[in-house]
């Protein structure tokens, strides 16, 4: 078994972090100690993820731009220490990099990078090293669903984990869309590891016509596959898949002519031979009356991002929902707001489920939804992690809302305790606190991560 702790796991077992606003600084491109320049729309930092890269028992990050790969390396010191920059070869416009994400594909111990391109709809792997040598690139293997073309969209989801139980990371590849907005292509690839690494030559796609998949009357959207994690919610030593389809709903009648149904989850379990329809679970915002009153709307965005770890401390896994415009009106978005399912033994259930926005009291932040005058500002329509960040059994929910204070960007940290999430000592962070380095500007969206594990 791999000593390399696995993104399954990695959600419950993330190193002990604290926050001190004296300790922190601003990450820039150009700055000293970051290698590269920084040119206008790079996009530096659109997307980025974290592991110990060169086995030196602290932990570094990777950070992309549009065409390159920015290492930064943990020390005693902080971050930034040392810092390497890979250029991705026939690097172009076409070449633009989207998501990433980190695994132990082939069992050494060592940190392997996953990342995902655009136009050209590619995965690239780079093969870690585990010394103070950047990883290399390993192999490339196309996203393209079979039967479509380079030129359909396709979407830039990405997870890691041990879906197979042999101890070696598989990748997922979502191809579902992003948003409402767009037409995709749904669905997912799921690549095995071996002992040298992916194999592509034995993907495989799971799409909504795949056998089992869809519950009797539901409606598996164009966006199955917008999000993406794995982790062991049943505890039986294979990670499970949990699919994002944030324009799905387990009854199409009732919303396909009028707008983009609520959204669903899908969880399909791990085997030996891959994810499986056999025993999965089906979460969807139309479940009003069935299932503890879950409230039906429309264009809800529920599945748009996913988040595993260990919520209460009981050492099962959990997951947190994000659904950016809950709490919608006639078709108009509203405010957002986050679903949180609980583990136990069996899996993921409905026993103590909880909702929060920023209307709960005790959550700071002004929830505002749909307005002729303004976007609404999507409450975790950035993303979600879970992270520890106090000294407590339970790990912690970042809920990260891009559109806040006039898409200036917020972070929200709700914290875990073993009677789940609570709004004790929740914070809010944005760029215009004290102690917080820059200042916050329209579009610059802090805090915004992509769909994979980050942190």
């Amino acid at each position: 078994m791999s000593a390399f702790p696995r993104p399954a796991e990695r959600a419950a077992r993330t190193a002990h972090q604290e926050f001190h606003l004296s300790q922190r600084s601003a990450v820039v491109a150009g700055r000293a100690g970051v290698e590269g320049s920084p040119t206008r729309d790079e996009s530096f930092g659109s997307a980025g993820t974290s592991a110990d890269l060169d086995r030196e028992s602290f932990a570094d990050l990777a950070v992309l731009t549009r065409q390159r790969i920015t290492l930064l390396y943990g020390s005693a010191a902080g971050l930034a220490a040392r810092s390497q920059v890979i250029t991705p070869p026939a690097s172009g416009e076409q070449h633009v990099l989207n998501a990433i994400t980190v695994g132990d594909f082939d069992g050494d111990q060592s940190a392997d990078l996953a990342v995902s391109t655009g136009s050209v709809d590619l995965v690239m792997v780079f093969r870690g090293t585990g010394t103070a040598a950047p990883p290399t690139l390993q192999l490339t293997f196309s996203k393209v669903p079979p039967g479509k073309t380079e030129e359909e969209q396709i979407g830039n989801a990405l997870a890691a984990g041990d879906i197979t139980g042999d101890g070696r990371d598989d990748l997922v590849v979502g191809t579902g869309s992003p948003s409402e907005m767009d037409s995709y292509v749904p669905g997912f690839f799921f690549v095995p590891g071996s002992s040298s690494g992916l194999d592509p030559a034995k993907r495989r796609f799971i799409t909504r016509g795949t056998s089992g998949l869809a519950p009797k009357g539901a409606r598996v959207g164009d966006s199955f596959g917008n999000a993406l994690v794995i982790a062991d919610f049943n505890r039986d030593g294979f990670g499970d898949v949990a699919v994002g389809d944030s324009e799905g709903s387990n009854r199409a009648s009732s919303c396909e002519d009028v707008a983009p149904c609520a959204g669903a989850v899908f969880v399909l379990p791990g085997t030996a031979d891959g994810p499986t329809t056999r025993g999965r679970q089906h979460w969807a915002l139309s479940q009003q009356g069935d299932y503890g009153g879950w409230d039906y709307e429309v264009s809800n965005n529920f599945g748009a991002s996913l988040a595993a770890g260990d919520l209460n401390g009981d050492r099962h896994i959990d997951l947190a929902i994000a659904a950016p415009f809950d709490f919608t009106d006639k078709g108009n978005l509203g405010p957002g707001s986050v679903y949180v399912l609980y583990g136990v033994k069996s899996g993921l259930g409905l026993a103590g489920l909880q909702v929060w926005s920023q209307r709960t009291p005790g959550v700071k932040g002004i929830a505002k939804g749909w307005r002729p005058s303004r976007p609404p500002e999507g409450f975790a329509a950035g993303g979600l992690q879970i992270l520890q960040c106090d000294n407590g059994s339970a790990s912690d929910l970042l809920v990260h809302t891009g559109g806040d204070r006039s898409s200036r960007g917020s972070v929200n940290v709700l914290y875990g305790s073993a009677r789940r999430i609570t709004t004790r000592g929740n914070q809010l962070w944005h760029q215009d606190m004290p102690g917080i380095p820059g200042r916050g500007e329209r579009e610059d969206r802090l805090g915004r991560v992509n769909a994979g594990y980050f942190g």
